[in-house]
């Protein structure tokens, strides 16, 4: 047939697309022929069509005019990745969210799902990705929060990134420790211990509300340990909880080549041990100064701050050559903002909502896993590496 078809008249092929969806094979081809008054060449697809079982034939003749103005939009427009993660995916959170990219004169060009189900018989719509159209003069940062908005209302996280190589060629990702790889905050922990878990509390509601900043909060809660075995620090290592989905995600990160760090304003002895379970490539945290087996209740050298992060964050980058716009990173409180906001992709992380409200990205999901759909990559992509004892970092 196509030797048929070629030989009706002279047809040059332009472009080809072909999707396959629940076993039904969608192919579409453009292409461009003589000017023939006799419709030969389609004819003969129809002639084709009729002859083999199960095959539905639609065409349409484009202009000379349509071309142009496929031609114009695409140089006018910028492409983007709008990536929508919830466990209930509804229509009228996607009749909204259509209707938002509609009235910014936007074009939906493709739908992805990125989540896929346990089984065979099994799906799972946890996450969509949808390839878009804006106009390059759009106000981003005004899209942004309108599909974020939408999102918040459906209890759905959405996040608006372009769709060009930085997106994909991320290559460091930092991650806080407390609240984000585990599920315990550390101090709190070792406070419990130590029978002194209503004072440190009570310090810490006094840094959230601005009373004190984040060494003042952390020198006087750690000064409560004083005179502890230093054994604290094995029994709360003992007893970590990892987040969900973290062990999985940086296994297939290092898989892909990620440099992976932590760092935390927690302390050095837990952070080498998280460091070594996950397969870190970096680590850093305030140390605790421990004397004939003693918790001192001080701290040594300089502390891991807010600031500190960020420049660790970037001192990371630079000693890998890689630039900022190339990391990920990834944390939940108030003191990890500095680091979300240089790095390239900053999520927040289950964070509390004014830690939220001021982070580029967030994902409220239970899984840490999750991140990887703001990469594009689906879970079919990532599945589960057989081992990954030799990606253990050396201490």
């Amino acid at each position: 047939y196509q030797r048929r078809v070629r030989g009706a008249c002279n047809v040059k092929m332009l472009d080809i697309r072909q999707e396959v969806i629940r076993n039904r094979l969608t192919l579409v081809v453009l292409f461009e022929q003589e000017v023939d008054p006799h419709h030969r060449v389609v004819k003969e697809l129809l002639f084709m069509a009729k002859n083999i079982k199960d095959l539905d034939l639609d065409f349409e003749v484009l202009s000379n005019a349509h071309r142009f103005n496929t031609l114009q939009r695409e140089s006018i427009n910028q492409q983007y990745a709008l990536t929508v993660i919830n466990s209930c995916m509804t229509f009228d959170f996607l009749t909204e969210i259509c209707k938002a990219i509609e009235d910014k004169n936007g074009l939906i060009r493709e739908i992805t799902r990125l989540s896929e189900g346990s089984n065979l018989t099994e799906i799972h719509l946890d996450c969509l990705e949808l390839l878009l159209d804006l106009p390059k003069q759009a106000n981003l940062e005004e899209v942004k929060m309108e599909l974020v908005t939408i999102g918040k209302k459906h209890n759905i996280d959405v996040a608006l990134q372009k769709e060009d190589l930085v997106r994909t060629a991320k290559r460091l990702v930092v991650f806080d420790m407390d609240s984000t790889l585990i599920q315990q905050e550390c101090i709190d922990e070792m406070a419990r211990l130590a029978g002194v878990e209503n004072e440190v509390q009570e310090i810490t509601k006094k840094a959230m509300n601005g009373e004190l900043d984040f060494e003042q909060s952390l020198r006087r809660r750690v000064s409560l340990l004083n005179g502890q075995p230093a054994s604290i620090l094995q029994q709360v290592i003992s007893d970590l909880q990892y987040t969900e989905g973290a062990h999985f995600l940086c296994r297939t990160l290092k898989k892909m080549g990620y440099k992976l760090a932590v760092i935390s304003g927690g302390f050095t002895d837990i952070i080498r041990h998280v460091k070594h379970e996950l397969g870190l490539d970096y680590s850093f945290a305030n140390t605790l100064e421990i004397v004939n087996s003693k918790i001192t209740g001080n701290l040594l050298g300089p502390i891991v701050d807010a600031q500190k992060k960020a420049d660790l964050l970037r001192a990371i980058a630079k000693q890998e050559g890689i630039p900022v716009e190339q990391v990920i990173a990834i944390g939940d409180g108030a003191n990890d903002l500095p680091m979300l906001s240089i790095a390239g992709l900053g999520i927040a992380f289950n964070a509390k909502l004014h830690v939220q409200e001021r982070a580029k990205y967030r994902i409220n999901q239970k899984s840490l896993s999750s991140i990887l759909y703001f990469l594009g990559i689906s879970d079919k992509d990532a599945k589960e590496p057989v081992s990954y004892t030799h990606l253990r970092a050396h201490e």
